[in-house]
Formats: structure tokens, C-alpha cells, sequence
């Protein structure tokens, strides 16, 4: 494996072959770190199932390039999150989309400049306590997950989260109250979510406007 200038990465897979993969200017919307003030860059490692030591390999690589603000994991097969991952302080947004991860390590709250987090489609049982240190943290989706009510007590101190994906967690019963009043949240999907009592389906299908009126006039 090799990291060049442009950056590229060529990545020795484990049935023999090379494959190639850049990190490519993010198009069609302007991703900047706030720290580097540098045009994001987009490393995209989806679908490659990599030998846990050459994806850290990669990884190592890719903290050398602090362009990289977007960073895409999705469908690698993934049991644990590497927590080199925390190392990479110009990430903005992450993607993790169906991985077999039950939890997040609590050094993802190192990623200080991190605007998006997508654990879509996993196999969520819990969510680190560390996470309401994200206090960049916009949009966050943790659908398809299997996340219990206490989960989600953690999300209501994460005061700039706009959007929050929930849906298909079908252990979920209660969205906290907190959460539902947060003020800069624009849009909550719970879709699917078959056993959510408060708030109740009816209103939680109707938009974040409604949930917000019933959050101030019912307690639970």
C-alpha cells in the first residue's frame, strides 16, 4: 500500500487484488474544517471487507492527509469502530452505514469538528455517554440500530443537533421529552418505530411543529 500526492491509496485485498481509492474533492456542496479552513476532501472506503490491520494501514495514511473531512466506512463488515478513527481531527463528517457495530468507542468524542454521524443499519445496543461532547454534531442518524429509551437521554445535551434519525429502532418506547423541545432541531424521524408510545404515532408523523406543540402541553 501506498499514499501518494493526489492523495491516492492502493489497497492490497485479501483475495489478492489491488484496489484503488481517492481522496476526491467533495462535490456539489463545500465541506470546510473549521480548524484547517482547507476544501474537504472525501475518502471513500465503502464495500471493502479489509483484514482489520490493513484498514488501520489506511487509517494511518489518511492522518497525514488533513484534507480528509469526509470519511465513509459503509458495508466494510465492521465489528468495532477502529479507534484511530479519533485521531482524525479534521473529520467532519463520518459514515458507517450497515456495519455490525453494537457500540461506539467513547474516543469518538475526540472528533471535535464533527458536523454529520451516520450509524445507519447497525446493530446498536448502546450509545457512549461521551457522545453529548459532539457539540459540533448537526445531523445524526441511528436508524435500523437496536437502541433502548436510556439511549437516547444523551442526545437532549447535544444542543446543535437540526436533525435526528431514528427510525426502525424497534426496542424504543419513549423519546425523551427533552429531546422533542430541543430548540434547534428541524426535523425527527421515528418512522417504523413500532412500539413508541410518547410521543404518540399520530403526532410524531405530523412533524417536528407538532411534536414540539404536545412536548410543551404532556408530560412523561
Amino acid at each position: 500500500m501506498a499514499a501518494h500526492h493526489a492523495p491516492v491509496w492502493e489497497i492490497p485485498t485479501e483475495d489478492g487484488r489491488v484496489v484503488e481509492r481517492k481522496a476526491e474533492t467533495v462535490n456539489n456542496e463545500e465541506v470546510r474544517n473549521q480548524r484547517t479552513r482547507r476544501l474537504g476532501r472525501r475518502l471513500d472506503l465503502s464495500l471493502l471487507h479489509l483484514h482489520e490491520r490493513l484498514l488501520l494501514d489506511v487509517l494511518r495514511d489518511a492522518l497525514t492527509c488533513q484534507s480528509v473531512t469526509v470519511l465513509d466506512l459503509n458495508d466494510c463488515g465492521l465489528n468495532t469502530l477502529p479507534r484511530l478513527i479519533s485521531n482524525m481531527e479534521s473529520l467532519v463528517r463520518l459514515r458507517l452505514h450497515s456495519n455490525n457495530l453494537k457500540t461506539l468507542p467513547d474516543t469518538i468524542s475526540d472528533l471535535n469538528f464533527l458536523e454529520r454521524l451516520s450509524v445507519y443499519g447497525n446493530q446498536l445496543e448502546s450509545l457512549p455517554r461521551s457522545l453529548y461532547k459532539l457539540q459540533q454534531l448537526k445531523i445524526l442518524r441511528l436508524g435500523g440500530n437496536r437502541l433502548q429509551d436510556e439511549d437516547l437521554e444523551v442526545i437532549h445535551e447535544m444542543a446543535g443537533i437540526e436533525e435526528l434519525y431514528l427510525r426502525q429502532n424497534y426496542e424504543l418506547t419513549i423519546i425523551p421529552r427533552e429531546v422533542c423541545l430541543m430548540e434547534d432541531l428541524a426535523e425527527l424521524n421515528a418512522d417504523d418505530c413500532d412500539g413508541l408510545v410518547a410521543p404518540p404515532w399520530q403526532v410524531i408523523t405530523r412533524g417536528i411543529d407538532s411534536i414540539r406543540r404536545y412536548a410543551e402541553t404532556h408530560v412523561w
